[in-house]
């Protein structure tokens, strides 16, 4: 008996729009109803449940097809480089596609956290054959990005963490599309060639009247403005490509 095996790819592209959206709104009608105080429920972990889940089924689809890889990676602290206990970044490689998930501890409590694709297009072009801060940054901070290496930053999800400062994070990215802010970059090119990180970035104190910036932007964002003083990248996970480019060409 033949076993039929879809492409969910589309479908879990336009439920985690909707996903994002949905809860996006959720957050920030709950921070101006709340005030800085927020009160959980069980929705947002249903949410990252369901996010989860599909990206499961579309990873073992393709992975079914022969048109996936799928990698976990530790999540490490920018301060330190330290790892951050129990945190698991999970990144699939599909046909045109990452999908990711990203759990983790150890943030602020309550507060606005956005995670951010950090790609890598040509990662055999990174300086010192490594892919990292040196391709973005000058050793004072000022910025020095490596055109070489074809870079794109991109917005991938939104959330407030809990009371003890747990996060969980779920993304799609497809090639040549973004579905927020793009930072840098023509976005995906090769999803199987291409490395990825992923980063958490802090949004400071939850201010009820910037929720939606807080959990959806950049900040400082070219439109909104905002200085975004306690703004700052906390976190990052590093999947390495799914194949290297001698297989590609």
């Amino acid at each position: 008996m033949n076993q039929q095996i879809y492409d969910l790819s589309p479908l879990l592209l336009d439920y985690h729009k909707r996903l994002v959206e949905a809860e996006t709104l959720r957050h920030v009608r709950g921070a101006k109803k709340a005030g800085h105080t927020m009160k959980h429920s069980r929705l947002p972990v249903w949410l990252t449940a369901i996010a989860a889940v599909l990206v499961a089924v579309v990873a073992l689809g393709a992975s079914a097809q022969g048109q996936a890889d799928v990698s976990t990676s530790s999540v490490l602290r920018f301060a330190d480089f330290a790892t951050v206990e129990g945190a698991r970044s999970t990144l699939v490689h599909g046909d045109g596609y990452v999908a990711a998930t990203l759990t983790t501890s150890g943030l602020a409590a309550d507060a606005p956290y956005t995670l951010w694709w950090v790609v890598f297009n040509d990662p055999e072009a990174c300086l010192g054959g490594v892919c990292d801060l040196d391709d973005l940054f000058f050793p004072d901070g000022t910025m020095n990005v490596n055109q070489a290496a074809d870079i794109a930053i991109l917005f991938a999800d939104g959330t407030i963490t809990d009371e003890l400062g747990n996060a969980a994070f779920s993304a799609v990215l497809h090639e040549g599309q973004a579905l927020g802010e793009v930072v840098l970059g023509a976005g995906l090119r090769d999803a199987a060639y291409a490395e990825v990180h992923l980063v958490v970035r802090a949004h400071g104190p939850l201010v009820p009247e910037r929720a939606r910036q807080q959990l959806t932007t950049f900040e400082p964002h070219p439109t909104i403005g905002g200085d975004c003083a306690a703004c700052f990248d906390e976190q990052f996970a590093i999947h390495a490509p799914a194949m290297p480019a001698t297989a590609l060409r």
